[in-house]
């Protein structure tokens, strides 16, 4: 009987040896199967960053358009007949010998022609030559960012501080001694800060949206194109690093500009321009030459063909058309 029952087991250890193959594919867990190693996949390289083209403000955003320093002192209107010029030009201050007193100059002896400079930052500018205070400005977009020249009265700082701390800063003001008036004429002219609309506070904020976007993809074209430059690198980052708190110091007297946010907008805009002339030279001049392109008509839509008019639409049914 041992020796039947031997003879049984052997053939069954035979039967497993010969099983199927499926049998011969059981493995362990974890154990790893001898698949031929597959081809290496090639990494397609990603492009550079290459930028946003963005076009400098024009003149004629300042046509039509009384601008105040900070969105509340002083008045400029331009006009344009064949040159740009200041057409009226009100300015607003202290009396030097009372800086609590508040006083008022129009200049007379316009209008003042405005000299084209050279381009700052990519933006248009201009020169302006009043014997007391002569100044340039930038254009911005139905705005101007305006710097006291070489050449004007030099004014002295206050004896006293003021209120407001501005008595003890003397730059981006003019002195109109005879007068008796030191006036403020540096920083952003725009708009008066009450006078701008919910519906524009609305289009401020998708531009400077839009400013901000196109300033951080010209700023990382920028570093990319430093190409491992560690000292170029760190002077750009720097340099964009600084621009927040720069535009908060430009910004910060104008008027009701934590609601409208128009100061802001424009600097940022400017930001992105000198960004996109630093990158690309060449490419911005021509993107800035270029005539507007206005959007091309959106093509009518067309009748579908008649035989899918009467298989698609009963007797009677208004006529579809595609889009």
């Amino acid at each position: 009987m041992r020796t039947v029952f031997a003879s049984i087991f052997a053939v069954a250890l035979a039967a497993l040896a010969s099983a199927s193959p499926l049998c011969a594919q059981l493995q362990l867990p974890g154990a790893v199967q001898g698949h031929a190693p597959s081809a290496p996949v090639d990494r397609v390289p990603q492009a550079a960053p290459t930028g946003v083209a963005v076009r400098a403000p024009v003149e004629t955003g300042l046509m039509g358009r009384e601008l105040r320093q900070n969105g509340v002192n002083g008045l400029i209107n331009f006009q344009r007949q064949g040159e740009l010029a200041i057409s009226r030009l009100v300015l607003s201050g202290e009396r030097i010998s009372n800086r609590r007193e508040v006083c008022r100059i129009e200049v007379e002896g316009g209008p003042f022609m405005a000299s084209p400079q050279s381009r700052l930052g990519g933006l248009k500018r201009y020169a302006i030559k009043i014997p007391a205070c002569p100044f340039t400005f930038v254009v911005l977009d139905a705005a101007i960012l305006a710097t006291v020249s070489e050449g004007a009265a030099p004014v002295q700082p206050a004896a006293s501080a003021r209120p407001d701390n501005r008595a003890g800063n003397t730059a981006g003001m003019c002195a109109f001694t005879q007068a008796d008036c030191v006036v403020h004429i540096g920083g952003v002219w725009g708009p008066a800060g009450s006078s701008i609309s919910k519906g524009e506070v609305d289009q401020v904020l998708k531009a400077r949206s839009a400013a901000e976007k196109n300033a951080l993809a010209n700023y990382r074209a920028l570093i990319s194109q430093a190409k491992g430059d560690r000292q170029k690198i760190r002077a750009i980052a720097a340099e964009q690093a600084s621009f927040s708190s720069k535009r908060a110091e430009q910004c910060t007297d104008y008027d009701r500009e934590e609601v409208h946010g128009f100061c802001s907008a424009r600097v940022t805009e400017a930001r992105a321009v000198a960004l996109r002339t630093e990158l690309n030279p060449t490419a911005f001049e021509t993107e800035s030459n270029a005539p507007e392109r206005k959007p091309a008509p959106r093509p009518r839509p067309r009748p579908a063909a008649q035989s899918q008019q009467q298989n698609a639409q009963p007797p009677g049914a208004p006529l579809s058309f595609g889009r």
